[in-house]
């Protein structure tokens, strides 16, 4: 956040105030910004808007492409070590272009230039350890790997860490598989010895069937014996029958008397 702000107001017609406004010293690096409020007339969502720089000595410089801030419409623009390199009067312009269908620029508005002033500032013969980015740099720069380092080793040693957790977990999932494994061989055991227990129990029934069979088969043989051995006696004693009636019929025969079996003498 700059320590200083240099504020300008621009509409079509140029910015104002136009006398010029303290803005620092030569060399100050993002110290100071320059805020300037935009007029309605030159707010679009179309326009391009940037801010160019030049000192006395036509010594020039130019921003990139800026985004007004929506709510205050305002363009913010830091000034930098490449613009306070000399001091004296610097003019600040507002520049407003929009680009056509084939990106070429449909206009360009310049507005009158409002002016900043920076003190003057004699600079010593720079030393061998001395660099344009400044000793204030240097130091922050140095502090700043330090607390790198420091992170570095911090990080290193909580992967460090998370490296040994992931292992110790990685020996449970695998001694978790393992047991998996080994209940897994288990029960294909057992399915193996059921199925053989099955397969034998089916045979047995096999056999059993068979047998049953085999006795219902002597049993009807059997049974059409009886039935010929009946038949067989049925016809005996039909002949039988037809011997007595006739011996009946007789009465006599010789001296002997003969009576039928199912008649008293």
């Amino acid at each position: 956040m700059a320590l200083r702000r240099v504020q300008f107001n621009a509409d079509i017609d140029g910015m104002t105030p136009k006398a010029p406004q303290f803005a620092g010293v030569q060399g100050d690096h993002r110290a100071t910004d320059i805020l300037i409020t935009l007029d309605d007339r030159l707010i679009s969502s179309g326009h391009l808007y940037r801010v160019e720089f030049m000192d006395c000595m036509n010594n020039y410089d130019t921003t990139e492409l800026l985004i007004p801030d929506e709510e205050s419409n305002t363009i913010t623009v830091p000034l930098t070590r490449s613009i306070t390199r000399t001091g004296g009067i610097w003019e600040v312009r507002l520049i407003v272009s929009q680009l056509g269908a084939d990106l070429s620029e449909e206009f360009v508005l310049f507005t009158l230039a409002g002016r900043i002033y920076l003190d003057s500032r004699q600079e010593g013969e720079a030393g061998e350890t001395h660099e344009q980015r400044g000793l204030s740099a240097l130091i922050s720069d140095a502090k700043a790997a330090t607390f790198a380092a420091d992170n570095a080793a911090s990080s290193a040693t909580a992967a460090a860490q998370s490296a040994d957790s992931a292992s110790a977990i990685a020996q449970d999932k695998a001694g978790l598989a393992e047991g998996a494994a080994s209940a897994a061989d288990i029960a294909a055991t057992q399915a193996s010895m059921a199925a053989t227990a099955a397969g034998e129990v089916v045979e047995q029934v096999d056999i059993h069937i068979g047998a049953a069979q085999a006795a219902a088969d002597g049993a009807q043989v059997a049974r059409e014996g009886a039935q010929q051995a009946l038949s067989a006696l049925l016809a005996k004693l039909v002949k039988f029958n037809s011997i007595d009636e006739m011996l009946a019929a007789t009465k006599t025969q010789g001296n002997l008397y003969y009576a039928p079996y199912n008649q008293e003498v």
